[in-house]
């Protein structure tokens, strides 16, 4: 058995969000191409209105790769915010703290909230490793998160194993492979 517990600090959100980058990569490309003919569209706009002022090509040279660059920063910076808002509304206000024991399944204790979850390893769509974390995703868009150095039994390099060896015998089970 495995026991951990995390409490999810400001930097612990920035690897989340990277994390969910990296996970819903296809839905972000689609987005990303979005904003990017939008925000063509608004700088040959732009264009038209001062091409006579400033000058022909400076506003396509310079604005348009800047404002690109600014919107995606914005747009990060926005999703770490809103992550840390709903883990906030979620636990009352309070630092989310999880306790987190693993053997046959995954129980989820919210210390914060005095809630509890359990999620089989079937559940399981994607196990990812950050720097400070181990984040376990779920199908449904819900995670688990481990702090690599909130194992109170157990170390989160025998933990990965573990959960990486079960996530694998599922996926072999589902496809008929034993």
């Amino acid at each position: 058995m495995f026991k951990n517990e995390t409490t999810l600090k400001k930097v612990y959100f920035r690897e989340l969000v990277w994390i969910f980058l990296k996970s819903y990569l296809g839905v972000i490309l689609r987005s990303l191409l979005f904003v990017v003919f939008s925000l063509l569209a608004v700088e040959y706009l732009v264009y038209e209105v001062l091409k006579d002022i400033i000058g022909n090509s400076a506003i396509f040279l310079i604005g348009g790769p800047l404002l690109i660059i600014f919107t995606l920063i914005l747009k990060f910076l926005n999703l770490i915010r809103v992550e840390r808002q709903k883990a906030q509304v979620i636990n009352r206000g309070k630092t989310p703290t999880m306790s987190y024991e693993i053997e046959d399944q995954i129980v989820a204790y919210n210390l914060s909230t005095g809630g509890r979850n359990y999620y089989e390893y079937e559940q399981i769509s994607k196990v990812v490793e950050s720097e400070h974390l181990l984040v376990i995703l779920i199908k449904g868009n819900l995670t688990v998160v481990l702090d690599k150095n909130g194992f109170t039994q157990g170390s989160w390099e025998e933990c990965q194993g573990f959960i990486l060896q079960k996530y694998q015998e599922c996926k072999n089970r589902s496809l008929g492979i034993y």
